[in-house]
C-alpha cells in the first residue's frame, strides 16, 4: 500500500446520487426518469440518465422520441433546478449493429487484419469498436459529447471504454492507445467530471475524477453462470463487493472509486434485505461515488432507516482497516467519535455484527 501513498491525494468531491440503470435498465422514459427525481432529497447531489434515452448505440445523438417526446434537455433543466448534478451515460468507443453509424459508416469500424470489424461485446444487437485512427470517428465522438456539455451535463459517466485497446494500433501498445483516448475524452469534456467504466486502472489516473472498480451490481448475489460465457467480466455482486473493499487502497489516490449502486427496495430484485444492507453500507465506507437506482418514494420506514444509515457512513465514516480471515472480512471505522465494527461474510453477502 506505501506505493499507492506516494500518489497525491485527489480529495475529489463525495458524490450521493442516482442511475437509471439498475432497476429500469433500457426500459426508461420521461415519466419514470421525472418521478424518480421528484423522490429525491436535499441529501442527493447527482442524478444520472443511464442507457435507453438513445434509439441505438452509437447513435448518441438520436433521443428516441416515444421515450423522450421533449427531449433531454427540459430533463436537465430540472435536475439543476433541484440543485443536483445532471449525469448521462455513453460508451464512446463502440457502436451497435442496428445503428445508422454501423450501417452508414462502414469505415468508421476498426477491422483486423483480414478486414473484419472488432467486435467488443454482445451487448445489445452486439457492438463494434470504433476506429481511432479515423479523423472523422473523432470528430464525432467529440460533437456528440460537446452536445450534451452544451445541453448542461456536468457529469458523464463513460462505459466500455476497454473497446478502444481492443483493435491493433501500428507502433502502439494497448497502453498507449488507451491513454490517448482517455485522453481525447479528457480534452473534449474540460473540467466536466468523468466517471470511466470498462476502463484500465492505471492508464484512468490523472483522467477521470472517477473510476469503477468493479463489474456491475447483479439484482441476485452471484449472476447465473452462463453470463460467463457472454461477457469478458459478468455482473455479480458477489464479486464486486470484493472489489470494493479490496481496492479501496486507490480511493483518493488514482480517481475517486466507484464502488456501483447500492439497492434497497424490496421490488424486481433477489437479493435479501441483509445482503442489500451489506452492499449499501460497504459502498458508503469504500467509495467516492454512492448511488441507487431505487425510487425512494416507495421506501417503508425500515428502508429509509438504512438509507440514513447509508448516508451518514458515506459523508462521516474514516479511518477505515479490514482484514481477511477465510471467508470472513472483519471491517472497523470511526464514525462520530465511536468506534464501529462488522464483519462481512464472503460467501453469503451477509454482514455480522
Amino acid at each position: 500500500m506505501a506505493f499507492w501513498d506516494a500518489f497525491p491525494k485527489r480529495n475529489v468531491k463525495k458524490l450521493f446520487g442516482y442511475t437509471s440503470w439498475y432497476n429500469y435498465y433500457q426500459n426508461i422514459n420521461e415519466e419514470i426518469i421525472l418521478r424518480d427525481l421528484e423522490a429525491l432529497d436535499e441529501r442527493f447531489n447527482l442524478f444520472q440518465i443511464d442507457d435507453g434515452y438513445e434509439t441505438f448505440v452509437g447513435d448518441w445523438l438520436d433521443v428516441d422520441p416515444k421515450k423522450f417526446p421533449n427531449g433531454l434537455k427540459p430533463i436537465i433543466d430540472k435536475i439543476h433546478k433541484k440543485g443536483f448534478k445532471a449525469g448521462l451515460w455513453l460508451a464512446p468507443f463502440a457502436a451497435e449493429t442496428k445503428s445508422r453509424l454501423f450501417s452508414e459508416h462502414p469505415d468508421w469500424i476498426r477491422k483486423d487484419r483480414g478486414g473484419r470489424p472488432i467486435k467488443a461485446g454482445g451487448n445489445w444487437s452486439g457492438f463494434y469498436a470504433l476506429d481511432l485512427d479515423n479523423q472523422e470517428v473523432i470528430a464525432y465522438i467529440k460533437e456528440c459529447l460537446v452536445h450534451y456539455m452544451d445541453m448542461g451535463v456536468d457529469f458523464f459517466k463513460l462505459d466500455f471504454l476497454y473497446a478502444a485497446a481492443l483493435p491493433e494500433y501500428e507502433n502502439k501498445t494497448r497502453c498507449m492507445v488507451q491513454d490517448a483516448a482517455y485522453q481525447l475524452l479528457r480534452d473534449i469534456l474540460g473540467d466536466r467530471l468523468i466517471l470511466g467504466c470498462g476502463a484500465n486502472i492505471i492508464n484512468s489516473y490523472e483522467h477521470f475524477d472517477y473510476l469503477r472498480v468493479g463489474p456491475d451490481v447483479s439484482l441476485d448475489f452471484d449472476d447465473v453462470f452462463y453470463m460467463r460465457l457472454f461477457h469478458r467480466e459478468r455482473v455479480s455482486t458477489k464479486v464486486t463487493i470484493q472489489n470494493t473493499i479490496y481496492r479501496s487502497f486507490m480511493n483518493n489516490h488514482l480517481f475517486g472509486n466507484d464502488p456501483d449502486v447500492f439497492l434497497l427496495r424490496d421490488e424486481n430484485i433477489k437479493l435479501t434485505l441483509h445482503q442489500r444492507e451489506a452492499l449499501s453500507k460497504i459502498n458508503a465506507l469504500f467509495g467516492s461515488v454512492l448511488m441507487t437506482s431505487d425510487d425512494i418514494a416507495n421506501y417503508d420506514d425500515t428502508k429509509k432507516k438504512l438509507l440514513q444509515e447509508t448516508f451518514e457512513i458515506f459523508e462521516n465514516a474514516h479511518n477505515r482497516r479490514y482484514i481477511t480471515k477465510g471467508n470472513l472480512i472483519h471491517i472497523s471505522y470511526e464514525l462520530n467519535g465511536e468506534l464501529k465494527h462488522f464483519t462481512y461474510n464472503i460467501k453469503k453477502g451477509v454482514l455480522h455484527k
